[in-house]
């Protein structure tokens, strides 16, 4: 968010690209870190994967929501 607000000074314009690479890097190292228990096919990590992606996806949907209102606070 601090990057999104920095950008917003800088040029309003930027600020959903930025998003977009920002949000694309997060993916892939959450990916990127999630891979061996992705690998496994047993039972016991599907908790884990459960409660990575509700964690992933809650924090994405805040910054969804934080860069809209950055986006429609247009000066």
């Amino acid at each position: 968010m601090s990057l999104l607000l920095f950008v917003r000074t800088k040029n309003l314009d930027n600020v959903g690209y930025t998003y977009l690479i920002v949000t694309s890097i997060k993916m892939g190292v959450a990916y990127f870190l999630l891979r061996p228990i992705l690998a496994t096919t047993t039972d016991d990590n599907a908790t884990e994967k459960i409660n990575f992606f509700i964690v992933f996806i809650w924090f994405l949907a805040i910054e969804t929501l934080l860069t809209i209102r950055i986006l429609n606070n247009k000066q």
